[in-house]
């Protein structure tokens, strides 16, 4: 028994960090649809990627580790990619919403937890 639970030690001692990658999307609200902007990160490289995927005349604006990106794309069919770097294992907050000018479009917002 005593091997076993040593031999299990050993395998977590040396398991590879976990990492967790996260996205969100803009929610409803109004005459604007759910997802109509979307954030992806992920924590290999450090990689932040913002979309904007509606014509609708709003940009995605996101924050994540204190640092806010914002991306307008007047075709609403693409994305920025933004190369980050954070301390490996840093516990961020990914947070994103739809703005109009200097205007955050209320009840857009979501948000959720990553680690780099």
């Amino acid at each position: 028994m005593g091997v076993l639970a040593s031999s299990a030690l050993l395998i977590l001692a040396f398991a590879p960090p976990a990492q967790a990658d996260g996205s969100v999307k803009t929610l409803a609200w109004g005459d604007l649809k759910a997802g109509a902007g979307r954030a992806l990160f992920k924590s290999k490289g450090d990689r932040l990627t913002v979309i904007d995927y509606a014509d609708d005349g709003r940009s995605v604006s996101v924050s994540i580790g204190g640092k806010d990106f914002a991306y307008y794309d007047p075709d609403g069919l693409s994305g920025r990619e933004f190369n980050l770097d954070f301390p490996e294992g840093k516990k961020l907050v990914l947070g994103i919403c739809l703005k109009h000018g200097n205007h955050y479009e209320d009840g857009t917002c979501t948000r959720t937890t990553v680690r780099a």
